[in-house]
């Protein structure tokens, strides 16, 4: 059972044979329910959304890779969902006090150390290799939370269309 967005989404689309089926109508319709998007807001929040949430995704998609097939896969995922989950709860107490330039940089800075600490290290399967990769997805995880909080947070500063934009890069 379709629900009302569906239903909307349909009613903009030009039923082929009916009077309103035309592309210029169609288009009309389309420009109204965008009206007063700022593209270039949309496309940064895009960006900011996938910049954010892609290493979370590498990391998931190469964790065999990364501990090898002696050492169970969801090591991986808890190094990578805990931490951000823990930024996600605690930071809102005290990040607020952060500029968000300030934080952005502090979490470019996280993401490319996370980055540079697994892809440097050999791939050897000795514990201490397994280990500094796990510090590294670790501090990826800690980029990705509080980098998620933060721009959903700035999101509120240019309106709901900035908000779509960033669901839609995630």
């Amino acid at each position: 059972m379709p629900g009302p967005s569906s239903g909307a989404l349909l009613a903009m689309l030009p039923v082929p044979g009916s009077p309103s089926s035309s592309w210029a109508i169609y288009k009309a319709r389309f420009k109204a329910t965008f009206d007063g998007a700022d593209l270039r807001v949309c496309a940064a929040f895009w960006l900011f959304g996938l910049i954010n949430n892609v290493l979370y995704v590498i990391i998931l998609s190469a964790a065999l890779d990364l501990v090898g097939p002696s050492v169970p896969k969801g090591v991986v995922l808890l190094a990578d969902v805990i931490p951000s989950f823990l930024t996600k709860l605690v930071a809102p107490y005290f990040i607020h006090n952060i500029p968000y330039h300030v934080r952005i940089l502090a979490f470019v800075a996280l993401s490319t150390c996370g980055m540079l600490l697994i892809a440097l290290t050999p791939a050897s399967r000795e514990n201490n290799a397994i280990a500094v990769k796990m510090l590294g997805v670790i501090v990826a995880s800690l980029s990705s939370g509080g980098g998620e909080l933060s721009f959903l947070g700035l999101t509120h500063f240019y309106g709901h269309f900035s908000l779509a934009a960033w669901g839609s890069g995630t």
